[in-house]
């Protein structure tokens, strides 16, 4: 009776931030830094998307990452110090009328004033500025929702010539066999690349002021991609988009380095809501090389370089949740923060 009134009163317990367990035997890539450790592994969440914020107003930078959490349980985004790694607070993410929001959460974009949340078809936007406190709330309400144009699977955001930039994509996999799994995209998302291989999926670019998520440019992209992070290159031009492509808790996951296209030309100009839209391949031709990584990677973020430490790549892995553990190759609790190669 006392804890259940105890539960009542305080909400979902806490996560936990326990010692990751050893990454020996994973085989993680060359020059890697290990990153905080994920939090709430223990309590069956399960870390999806990423997101890497600069401090504001004196307070220092923090990695965001959004947790699917099983049951009645809201899902969350935990807040973690980016300097030392520890566990700030667990936010739970209400829906704009105060309902409990019970989504996948699978991409997380910070802009300036706001942080979006990619989950099931729907992007969720909330204020950034709670999650930057020194004590964040522990739970926040949405400020609006949209339906987007992709499953809404994954997110990033960057700043273009034009203002912030919010781009949304989606997991495709087609089915290799009767008895297979498979997710599929609208048939307008599947198209034919510039070397003759087929892309299954979109990645949409909108204004994140746009309250419509009115799309205004696009990449066609591979099966199996999870996130995606726009990485400057070094004179802090466009650079290269960075994959994250996995799927299944026994099979290597690949980072996938494409030449940022989006500065350039459109490859060919497609119709979305009666619109004409700008839209390029990450194919064969901007493909600069792949980097293996342990299964399961899930959201990547880019780590801007200060006076102490160059610039990484953070991959978040969801391998060490629980109901991962069994027929896994080994669970990674860390996010892993890896050198960036800087290519012309």
């Amino acid at each position: 009776m006392v804890v259940a009134l105890l539960l009542a009163l305080v909400g979902t317990p806490p996560f936990t931030q326990g010692l990751p367990r050893p990454v020996d035997g994973l085989n993680l890539p060359a020059g890697y830094v290990a990153g905080p450790v994920v939090p709430g592994l223990r309590e069956d969440a399960v870390p999806q998307g990423l997101a890497w914020v600069a401090g504001a107003d004196g307070a220092g930078e923090r990695f965001l990452v959004s947790h699917d959490r099983p049951g009645e349980a809201a899902s969350c985004v935990s807040v973690l110090d980016g300097a030392n790694g520890s566990l700030i607070a667990v936010v739970d993410l209400e829906e704009p009328d105060g309902r409990p929001h019970r989504g996948h959460v699978g991409g997380l974009a910070a802009t300036a004033d706001d942080l979006f949340v990619a989950s099931d078809g729907r992007v969720l936007r909330f204020p950034l500025a709670p999650f930057l406190a020194d004590a964040p709330p522990p739970r926040l309400r949405a400020t609006a929702v949209r339906r987007d144009e992709t499953q809404a699977d994954y997110a990033a955001a960057r700043p273009g010539l034009a203002g912030d930039e919010l781009w949304v994509g989606e997991f495709a996999l087609r089915r290799t066999n009767p008895f297979a799994r498979e997710y599929r995209t609208a048939a307008s998302h599947r198209l034919t690349d510039r070397a003759g291989q087929a892309k299954h999926a979109w990645v949409v670019r909108s204004d994140p002021a746009d309250p419509t998520g009115r799309v205004t440019g696009l990449l066609s992209v591979r099966q199996r991609v999870q996130g995606l992070a726009f990485l400057p290159g070094a004179d802090g031009g466009p650079g290269e988009v960075a994959l994250s492509v996995s799927y299944g808790r026994a099979n290597r996951s690949e980072l996938a380095f494409h030449r940022d296209p989006t500065g350039g030309p459109p490859h060919r100009t497609v119709t979305v809501a009666g619109r004409d839209v700008p839209l390029w391949f990450l194919d064969a031709q901007s493909y600069r090389r792949t980097v293996d990584f342990p299964p399961m990677s899930e959201g990547v973020a880019f780590v801007p370089g200060s006076t102490d430490r160059p610039p990484r790549l953070a991959v978040l892995a969801e391998s060490g949740a629980e109901k991962y553990r069994l027929g896994g190759a080994g669970p990674l609790d860390l996010i892993v923060l890896l050198p960036i190669i800087w290519r012309d």
